[in-house]
């Protein structure tokens, strides 16, 4: 992978993770408590900014330390407050949400709701699986697979090289396995237990295979993670 030296500093080429580097600025500074201490100062005099940097070690560090957590959230807020950038104030107010707990997932988008599954073509929501492709055993690998949506016809391509996922319109010649199936159990397999939805599609019927068979299914989509309900948050980092 190229990388880029976005402040012309070439030490930010390959920084410390980040978790690990928070770790020893704590310890440089002197423990949990001196940095809390620190980013409350900040924090009463006004310096916010500050404040939410300095605490932004602690919680990640422990993101459990409710006392730091509430402290960030709340320079957050005074900085969202007080930004004229709509993008910023939402990404603001909305990691201070997440950081006090007052935040309500259940006004998300939910991208696996019936009517939307029912608007996406099967080759879209096995596009999905690229952001799930796990680099470290997809990295050198090369694998194919193909995909037929019984119900809508479409004929579909999966392809990995090089730790990337590519979805195409054609079944490879080479692909591993070929499986006709149902567009709701495509999804079931995208947004549910893969495999599991799978085995059960194969045992009632809904599903068969043209070419290869569960084991070569299973190597195959061994290399990306399971789907996880987690919510992406955006002040734990």
């Amino acid at each position: 992978m190229k990388e880029v030296c976005r402040d012309a500093d070439p030490a930010t080429l390959s920084p410390l993770n980040i978790r690990a580097s928070s770790k020893r600025y704590i310890e440089l500074i002197g423990g949990r408590d001196a940095v809390y201490a620190a980013a409350k100062v900040a924090a009463d005099a006004g310096d916010h900014q500050w404040a939410a940097e300095l605490v932004s070690h602690l919680v990640r560090v422990d993101p459990e330390d409710t006392e730091a957590r509430l402290l960030k959230a709340d320079a957050l807020r005074t900085l969202g407050y007080g930004t004229p950038n709509s993008n910023w104030r939402n990404f603001y107010l909305t990691a201070a949400r997440e950081l006090d707990g007052t935040i309500d997932y259940s006004l998300g988008i939910q991208i696996n709701a019936p009517d939307q599954i029912a608007a996406m073509p099967g080759s879209a929501l096995l596009d999905s699986l690229r952001f799930r492709i796990d680099p470290e055993k997809a990295g050198t690998a090369t694998a194919t697979a193909g995909i037929h949506v019984s119900d809508t016809g479409e004929d579909i391509g999966l392809i990995i090289r090089n730790g990337v996922l590519e979805v195409s319109g054609v079944i490879p010649s080479d692909a591993s396995f070929v499986l006709q199936v149902p567009k709701q159990a495509v999804a079931g397999m995208i947004f549910l237990d893969t495999l599991g939805v799978l085995q059960k599609a194969l045992d009632g019927g809904a599903a068969s295979f043209s070419a290869g068979g569960p084991e070569d299914a299973a190597a195959f989509f061994a290399y990306f993670e399971p789907h996880s309900d987690t919510h992406i948050t955006l002040a734990n980092r």
